[in-house]
């Protein structure tokens, strides 16, 4: 199954999407930080398949990890998540998808199934 990037600073949050994520057959990687999602994912042996962030962080926010990680990897899925923000695009040649929070599982399930279907 699909690998996942999760980066979220609120730990209840990174947690509960994590367990969804996993319960559903996916491998997460899960980060607190810009920072540390940076580093999981130059660490991290195999292929990532999907970037599933928060938006609005301290430190790195989710656009310039994702612009950070895009840069390395350009074919990367991107999801943001926020609670606080309209859609986001990276620029006008990469839209990324968008979840607001709270969220509803079964449309999280089939945003991130679509992103990561080969």
């Amino acid at each position: 199954m699909a690998t996942v990037l999760l980066v979220d600073d609120e730990p209840l949050v990174r947690s509960l999407v994590a367990r969804i994520l996993e319960e559903q057959g996916f491998t997460v990687l899960a980060a607190n930080s810009g920072s540390e999602a940076i580093r999981l994912s130059r660490s991290h042996p195999g292929k990532i398949d999907l970037l599933v962030s928060d938006v609005v962080m301290p430190g790195m926010d989710g656009l310039t990890l994702a612009a950070e990680l895009l840069a390395e990897q350009p074919a990367l899925p991107v999801l943001f998540m926020s609670g606080g923000c309209e859609p986001l695009h990276l620029d006008k040649d990469k839209p990324c998808r968008f979840v607001s929070k709270p969220f509803d599982v079964a449309a999280l399930l089939i945003t991130v199934r679509d992103l990561t279907k080969h």
